[in-house]
């Protein structure tokens, strides 16, 4: 019984300290670099399961040209996601990149780009989105 209580209340306590830790800071990748933080949640949809997001502002034009290094710098990013995806009780993650940027007239714009994990069978987490 105190197993399953425990159980319950660890997702939510990480899921909580994810969003006031996470949310506006600055993570360091295993490779050294820095990435800003914006929000790390949890997300419904109408049409499939939950999913744990991840968003990060990147350095890299959001672009369907750079679709291979958006990839590759979510594989990066996802050492450091692992574990509270891992805990989230989900089977979807996505590690979303953003890129913002500023006119003259300080209007904002934002590019987004979304990389797809899965928990599989075996409850190994696998990358669904394709180079």
């Amino acid at each position: 019984m105190r197993k399953k209580v425990l159980k319950g209340i660890i997702p939510i306590f990480i899921l909580f300290l994810s969003n006031v830790a996470c949310a506006n800071s600055i993570a360091t990748l295993p490779n050294g670099k820095k990435v800003e933080v914006i929000k790390a949640i949890k997300m419904y949809f109408t049409e499939s399961d939950p999913a744990f997001i991840f968003k990060y502002e990147t350095k890299i034009e959001v672009n369907g040209d750079n679709r291979k290094e958006l990839i590759q710098e979510a594989e990066e990013v996802w050492p450091i996601f692992y574990p509270i995806a891992e805990v989230s009780d989900l089977n979807q993650a996505i590690i979303q990149a953003n890129n913002t940027s500023k006119s003259l007239l300080s209007v904002s714009t934002s590019k987004t780009f979304g990389v797809m994990f899965r928990k599989n069978q075996n409850g190994k987490w696998v990358r669904t989105t394709k180079i």
